[in-house]
């Protein structure tokens, strides 16, 4: 060996041997502390780690100085692990981590566990990045729950990587959602695609990237807001930084709002060392920032400046949620009546075809997070109300209960505590308002059974009522409905609530007389208009002509009526929920009535009204009938 190379050998461990001192002396050797080569890989170093952290654990190693070792692995796990505060801690040791490199010295604190803090900018000069040592405690449970370390991005500078790799780096995305199989009018609820996504023991906070920015607009303009689960939905978005002490200190109580919110409210954080252009954006000047975006303005989002609590969290995300689009029914039968009996609503299908909206009753105690989302989110395909059940435990409150459960069709409360009353009923309405199918709702009241439910209801009304129109002649605005074919069709198959009121003018009957009994009965509906219970329906043979005669003829074979029924006016009350009636002869009922009051006129209207009074004070029995009409008997009666 020649001279020369003896000299540049020497010369060559002089200068490692001068840097491994300068490391030593810049503080502690973290590759020793492992016991791992200075190239180590990464799997070498989390081989290191597992059984060095078992070992020196304080819950298995009492040890005097087992704590001390214990928090000296993680140290060095956690800047050995990261690339960036790798190559750092390479370049000149610890000291590096406590501000002693080149760019600017920072305030330390020494010793295991203390918070270093340290300007790197590209490859060490000005940027402004701090790093703190995590709770060793925390990164344990990390690494053995699976969830990874790994380096935490940038700074603001734009330089150097953070300190570890906290649960809130962006950790693959969530995968498509999929969604409902698509629905007339509302599509495919779709997916929403790859997220980001938080680590799954996180799921339910969304990491938003420039790929999948969910409500914001990226610098081009460019957002998820065609989405339906984006665009349908209030969003929480936090801007945040890994390697924020602040948003460290956020991140439990935010993942426990989003855990309370999951399904209301979307909940998502922005990781801005690595999505600096949606952050750039949205203009966001500190960590963490947290912005609302409300639906149908997502381009104006508004800054929460609340407390950074779980609770302040999810009780502001929960007071974007619109109440609007329900419609309230006071606690009263009779409200709850006019509610069901009310004028159908239309609807479009996804194709523009009309289809007749669901009925949709909720008995509540309160009107919850989940029902203001669906209310909204099924606002063009539903017709809601929500009555509020009385809270009192008196009596009173019970029967009130059930008089609105008896109007549902619903058994007796069983109990004066409204919470075990709670019920959704649903009807699938025709066009003229009757009940094509009715369904009660048996599940939890959470918001995923809840749209399970609305959605299978605004199915089946598409399919059974699409291209159907609301019909002005319902009588649920107290107008007189034409007693036709398809009118008595409709009364003996819709289920309709409330009790229908028909006039048959005698069978033979002139012209004059027709137009006198229907004065009577506009004078009746006119007492009666404001009460939804009732809806009028008159045999006006004059203007429905061969047809009127047909249907009229047809009723007292329907309801059994004696043979006399067709020599006198009938009154006839019907049930269609219930299948029950009652018949008033009119000329045999007024003469009865004028015997018992002596020195007063009385006339049709005023003994029909009296029966209506009745009806109401609960003093008129119904009857069931003998045989349920389907609308094929039906038809091929008024046809005989």
């Amino acid at each position: 060996m020649s001279l020369f190379s003896i000299l540049l050998l020497a010369l060559l461990f002089l200068s490692s041997f001068t840097h491994f001192l300068a490391l030593v002396s810049a503080g502690r050797d973290f590759y020793a502390i492992l016991g791992v080569p200075r190239n180590a890989n990464d799997r070498q170093l989390k081989k290191a780690y597992h059984k060095l952290s078992m070992k020196f654990h304080p819950d298995k190693n009492k040890d005097e100085g087992a704590q001390a070792k214990f928090v000296e692995i993680s140290n060095a796990y956690e800047v050995l692990s990261n690339p960036k505060t790798r190559e750092l801690y390479d370049s000149c040791g610890e000291e590096c981590l406590k501000g002693g490199a080149p760019g600017g010295p920072g305030p330390g604190a020494g010793g295991p566990g203390g918070q270093y803090h340290f300007q790197t900018g590209g490859g060490g000069g000005g940027g402004g990045f701090q790093f703190e040592f995590g709770d060793p405690m925390n990164i344990f449970k990390e690494f053995f729950s699976g969830m990874g370390m790994g380096g935490m991005g940038g700074g603001s500078g734009g330089g150097g990587g953070g300190g570890r790799r906290t649960r809130m780096g962006g950790m693959g995305g969530m995968g498509g959602m999929g969604g409902m199989p698509g629905m007339d009018g509302m599509g495919g609820m779709g997916g929403m695609g790859g997220m980001g996504g938080f680590s799954s023991g996180y799921s339910s906070i969304i990491s938003l990237t420039a790929q999948h920015p969910g409500p914001l607009r990226t610098r081009s303009g460019s957002s998820d807001a065609s989405n339906k689960k984006v665009a349908s939905y209030d969003w929480i978005v936090e801007f945040m930084s890994p390697n924020c002490g602040h948003c460290r200190r956020l991140q439990p109580d935010y993942e426990k709002a989003a855990e309370a919110l999951k399904g209301l409210v979307k909940v998502a954080a922005v990781d801005c060392t690595q999505e600096q252009e949606l952050c750039a954006a949205a203009d966001i000047k500190g960590y963490p920032t947290i912005y609302a975006y409300k639906v149908g303005s997502h381009d104006q989002p508004e800054e929460y400046r609340g407390e950074r609590s779980a609770r302040a969290i999810r009780s502001y995300a929960l007071g974007l949620l619109p109440s609007k689009y329900i419609g309230v029914i006071r606690p009263a039968a009779d409200a709850l009546r006019s509610f069901l009996v009310a004028p159908p609503q239309q609807g479009k299908t996804k194709d523009g075809q009309p289809f007749i909206k669901p009925r949709i009753v909720f008995l509540a105690t309160k009107i919850s997070p989940a029902l203001k989302l669906l209310s909204r989110q099924y606002a063009t395909h539903v017709q809601l109300g929500v009555v509020i059940l009385p809270s009192s435990n008196k009596a009173a409150s019970r029967d009130a209960i059930d008089s609105l459960r008896k109007e549902l069709g619903l058994p007796s409360s069983s109990s004066m505590d409204p919470q075990s009353n709670t019920a959704i009923v649903a009807y699938i309405l025709d066009s003229a308002g009757g009940v094509m199918h009715r369904a009660e709702y048996k599940q939890a009241f959470k918001a995923k059974q809840l749209e399970e439910f609305l959605y299978e209801m605004t199915k089946k009304a598409q399919k059974m009522t699409k291209g159907m129109t609301p019909t002005a002649a319902t009588g649920a605005d107290g107008s007189i409905i034409p007693l036709t074919s398809a009118s008595l069709t409709h009364l003996f198959t819709s289920k309709s609530p409330g009790i229908s009121v028909i006039l048959l003018p005698p069978s033979k009957s002139s012209s004059t007389e027709v137009k006198r009994l229907r004065r009577s009965f506009e004078g009746l509906r006119n007492r009666f208009k404001k009460d939804h219970k009732f809806r009028f329906l008159f045999a006006d043979m004059d203007e429905t002509t061969k047809d009127g005669k047909k249907v009229r003829d047809a009723a007292p074979k329907i309801f059994n009526l004696p043979s006399s029924s067709n020599s006198n006016p009938q009154l006839v009350l019907y049930k269609s929920h219930q299948t029950k009636f009652v018949s008033f002869d009119l000329v045999d009922g007024l003469q009865s009535m004028k015997s018992k009051v002596q020195g007063k006129e009385l006339d049709m209207e005023t003994y029909m009204s009296a029966r209506l009074e009745d009806v109401l004070s609960g003093n008129i029995k119904f009857q069931k009938l003998k045989r349920i009409p389907t609308r094929e008997s039906v038809e091929k009666m008024i046809k005989s």
